[in-house]
């Protein structure tokens, strides 16, 4: 793993670094953000390449390589990471997650694809190959499924000309001894009512949440600055968004805390109460008995 102190910060000739986009995760360069990149090129940060020893391999900064090379610019600043060509494939397929250009649907299902489809990393689980991509691991599942569908089906021509697939899955394999057939456990009205409320209320979050990334968008998309500014006023309020909900929750949590200390508090309170009148009362009954 690479640490802070092993990355060093150099300018590079452009011609010396391997560009090659198979490391590329982008399923295309915006020239929208190209255009931008090369009116600001002073502000825009290092790009990421990795050195084996021969060459340098760029693993992040395709955008900005080619908006230097569209103005006639040679060299980029550059931070050089330890690694070769598979090291930065790794490092590209998580890249923009937090900074820059924001990921399309289709730069992170190439990503994912670039690892599935690797004869090394392909055998990692989904919970790795989401961290490494910076997804879900859900996300990778479906992805994962719909390669296994696809490996489990053969086409081929009918007697009659037309094509066909044909399942190959279980081909070869012995079939096993039939399972007992599990009869699941008949809900309730009231717990079918309560899971439909639940639906409905984590749909109508979702919708909330869809409709306030809207209204940000269309804000940012109706203000007067370049592509970058946008793109970065964009991740900002999205950050902010993820800290509020964050501190909501946590403001939630001391909430609930709160309602089940007081709770908590008011039994003992009342078993306080209970046992000082049993007392007063077992009192009462000694004077008595004293008395006489």
């Amino acid at each position: 793993m690479t640490t802070t102190s092993d990355i060093q910060l150099k300018e590079l000739e452009i011609a010396s670094i391997k560009i090659d986009f198979d490391i590329q995760s982008r399923t295309i360069l915006n020239d929208t953000a190209i255009k931008d990149y090369a009116e600001n090129y002073l502000t825009f940060p290092p790009v990421a390449v990795f050195f084996d020893g021969s060459d340098y391999w760029l693993a992040d900064g395709f955008h900005r390589v080619s908006a230097l090379l569209s103005i006639g610019k040679t060299a980029v600043r550059s931070n050089i990471h330890q690694g070769d060509k598979r090291a930065a494939v790794l490092y590209s397929v998580a890249a923009n997650e937090e900074h820059g250009l924001r990921r399309t649907p289709g730069d992170k299902r190439k990503a994912v694809l670039k690892l599935l489809n690797d004869a090394e990393w392909g055998q990692w689980s989904s919970m790795e190959i989401a961290r490494r991509c910076k997804v879900s691991h859900t996300y990778v599942n479906e992805i994962r499924k719909s390669l296994e569908t696809v490996s489990s089906e053969k086409t081929y021509q009918t007697k009659h000309g037309t094509v066909a697939k044909m399942k190959t899955a279980e081909i070869g394999r012995k079939k096993e001894a039939s399972e007992p057939i599990l009869v699941p456990t008949p809900i309730t009205n009231e717990e079918a009512l309560e899971i439909k409320v639940r639906e409905l209320a984590d749909t109508i979050n979702e919708l909330a949440e869809e409709n306030t990334l809207l209204k940000d968008k269309i804000a940012i998309g109706q203000w007067d600055a370049t592509e970058i500014e946008k793109i970065e006023a964009e991740e900002l309020i999205a950050d902010l968004r993820k800290q509020i909900k964050i501190l909501e929750m946590e403001n939630k949590s001391l909430r609930d805390s709160r309602n089940m200390f007081q709770n908590r508090n008011s039994e003992l309170m009342r078993t306080v109460k209970a046992l000082t009148n049993k007392l007063k009362k077992l009192e009462s009954a000694k004077e008595f008995v004293g008395a006489s």
